[in-house]
Order: C-alpha cells, then sequence, then structure tokens
C-alpha cells in the first residue's frame, strides 16, 4: 500500500487516524502523535502511534466517558494492521491486542465490533 502521508512534512497538530467499527455508529479520530518506518529498498512499512485519549461513547446525552475511566491508544500500519492498548487503573483490566482489520476487537459494554 502506497503510503498517502509524507513522513518529513507531518503536521502533528492537524493530523488524525480515523477508523469506524460495526458495534457503533461513530467514526473515532485519534490524533497523530509519532510515526515509524521500518524496512528499505522499496518494502518500509510505516506505523502510527496515536495520542492517548480516554475511552468514551460518542453522541450520548449522559454517560460520556466509560466507567471505569480508561486511556486507549493505537498504532497502526494503514489499511492493515493495529495494535490497540486500553490502560485502566488497575493494570489487572488492561486490555491489548493485535489485529488485521476486519477481525473481531472487545468492547466496552462486552460485545465483539469489527474494526472496518
Amino acid at each position: 500500500m502506497k503510503n498517502p502521508m509524507d513522513l518529513c512534512n507531518i503536521d502533528f497538530a492537524r493530523s488524525y487516524l480515523f477508523f469506524r467499527t460495526t458495534g457503533t455508529d461513530h467514526t473515532p479520530r485519534l490524533q497523530i502523535h509519532a510515526v515509524c518506518s521500518l524496512g528499505g529498498a522499496g518494502r518500509s512499512r510505516h506505523y502510527y502511534l496515536t495520542r492517548p485519549c480516554i475511552a468514551e461513547a460518542m453522541y450520548v446525552e449522559t454517560g460520556l466517558i466509560h466507567d471505569p475511566a480508561s486511556e486507549f491508544t493505537l498504532i497502526a500500519a494503514l489499511g492493515e494492521e493495529f495494535v490497540m492498548s486500553k490502560r485502566f487503573a488497575s493494570a489487572s483490566r488492561d486490555v491489548h491486542g493485535a489485529f488485521r482489520i476486519g477481525d473481531a476487537v472487545p468492547t466496552h459494554n462486552g460485545h465483539e465490533a469489527r474494526i472496518i
């Protein structure tokens, strides 16, 4: 996959990673915090790390922040795969996983969702 961003000219303050899931009707927007390119000779893969954000429900009148609260980050190779990390105050509740686009992922309410 051709990389859509020039790694030398990223405006991190205005660069976001978006994704959709089959579990809810929202499109999270995560600010890009860092980019790493691995490989060489035309075979590089680019990975994008998002800034941590609070896990929340979107478009709700109450219960915006999940209870218990957690911090969410993503590392993604665009259109291919991603690592999801959700950290709680108690490490025993933390959720970490590596997935490919379209895989089932765990959710706050316990139902599976797919990143599309």
